[in-house]
């Protein structure tokens, strides 16, 4: 399973209906995304529970990419 950034990702996100987390559709199914491996609390967790369709602005969208606490180690 490839972990991948929301501050990088380009396609839709998603809320995930089990901690209603951001998730997205990864190649096997719904994924959590790399900065949520310490603090979700999902069930799922790395996977996703069913996907919810958020309509996204684009104010939103860029707020929730830059706050989103990161508590991935980076080495």
């Amino acid at each position: 399973m490839t972990s991948r950034s929301i501050r990088a990702f380009s396609d839709t996100i998603h809320i995930c209906n089990e901690c209603a987390q951001p998730a997205f559709k990864g190649e096997f199914g719904p994924e959590h995304f790399q900065e949520q491996w310490d603090g979700v609390h999902c069930p799922m967790f790395p996977l996703a529970g069913d996907l919810v369709t958020v309509s996204w602005d684009a104010l939103s969208l860029g707020e929730l990419k830059a706050k989103y606490p990161d508590t991935y180690p980076h080495l």
